[in-house]
C-alpha cells in the first residue's frame, strides 16, 4: 500500500495526543500481518491475556465499509496509518470526539472481553481462544526451528 505521509503524521500525532491526555490503555499498529494479527497481539499482555469482541458488520474500518471490502483484505491488509487503540469505556466518547475534531479516519470496532477473540465480518463469525493464539504466537519460532518436517536453511 502507498504511504500517505500527511495522514501518517496526523494519525501518529493524534495517538500521541490521546496518550498524553491519559485516554489510551494500549495502542498497536497494523503494519505486520494487518488488522487480524494486530488484534490478536493486542490480547497479549505481559500481566495477563485479554479477549476482544470485534464487529465490522455495520462499521467497517476507518475509510472502508464491509460491503466494499472482503474479509481477507479487511483483516490482513497491511495498509499504512492504522492503529488499534483501547481505552476505558468511560473515555470512549472523548476519544472518538478527539479523533473527529482532528479529521482522523476512525471507527469504534469492539470491546475488550475475556478468554476469546471474536470477529464478525461479512456475515462470518470467527472465534479463537486467546490462550491458544498466544501459545501459537509465542512458540512459533521455536516450533519452526525444532520441526523436522521443513528444515530452515541457514544463511
Amino acid at each position: 500500500p502507498k504511504l500517505d505521509a500527511e495522514l501518517e503524521l496526523a494519525v501518529q500525532n493524534a495517538v500521541r495526543d490521546l496518550i498524553r491526555l491519559d485516554l489510551v490503555r494500549s495502542a498497536h499498529d497494523c503494519s505486520e500481518g494487518g488488522l487480524a494479527v494486530a488484534l490478536a497481539e493486542c490480547c497479549f499482555s505481559p500481566d495477563r491475556l485479554f479477549g476482544a469482541e470485534i464487529n465490522f458488520e455495520n462499521r467497517g474500518c476507518a475509510g472502508e465499509t464491509p460491503a466494499s471490502t472482503d474479509a481477507a483484505k479487511l483483516l490482513f491488509n497491511e495498509a499504512q496509518s492504522r492503529v488499534i487503540i483501547s481505552c476505558e469505556p468511560k473515555n470512549t466518547e472523548r476519544v472518538l470526539s478527539e479523533l473527529k475534531s482532528k479529521n482522523i479516519p476512525h471507527a469504534q470496532i469492539g470491546s475488550v472481553i475475556t478468554d476469546s477473540l471474536r470477529v464478525t465480518v461479512n456475515g462470518e463469525n470467527l472465534s479463537w481462544q486467546v490462550a491458544e493464539l498466544h501459545d501459537l504466537w509465542w512458540n512459533s519460532t521455536r516450533r519452526a526451528v525444532e520441526s523436522d518436517s521443513e528444515p530452515i536453511p541457514s544463511l
